[in-house]
């Protein structure tokens, strides 16, 4: 069995981008995304998205798709925002505590402005 996944766009006119990609689809992300053309990947400017499984990090079939997911994602985008997803709880690998779930937001590499003397800002806020 093969498993075949196509990204549909629709703009009002093809030379118009694409804003968002929002992708949660409880772990089919990682076999989705390596399947997509590059260049409709590039159409969008910010990728929301939702990593699951990643307590299998440490199984050597998981932890190359992985990878490959990384390698391929990070060609065109860099990850803005980052958090645990409290929904499935956490694995603890040595004395780490991992999420289960990421929520991750990317931006197309194009789409950065260089901020000099900006503070970092963080926050933490917890799934309700």
């Amino acid at each position: 069995d093969t498993a075949t996944t196509e990204i549909y766009t629709l703009s009002l006119h093809d030379a118009l981008p694409i804003l968002l990609l929002q992708i949660d689809i409880e772990g089919s992300e990682y076999a989705s995304l390596l399947a997509a053309d590059d260049d409709v990947l590039k159409r969008f400017r910010i990728i929301a998205i939702e990593l699951h499984y990643l307590d299998l990090l440490n199984v050597e079939v998981f932890a190359n798709i992985f990878e490959q997911f990384i390698q391929k994602i990070s060609t065109n985008f860099v990850v803005c925002y980052a958090r645990a997803n409290d929904c499935c709880g956490y694995v603890k690998v040595g004395k780490e505590k991992l999420p289960r779930v990421m929520e991750l937001t990317l931006i197309r590499k194009d789409r950065i402005v260089e901020l000099s003397d900006q503070p970092i800002k963080s926050f933490s806020i917890r799934n309700m």
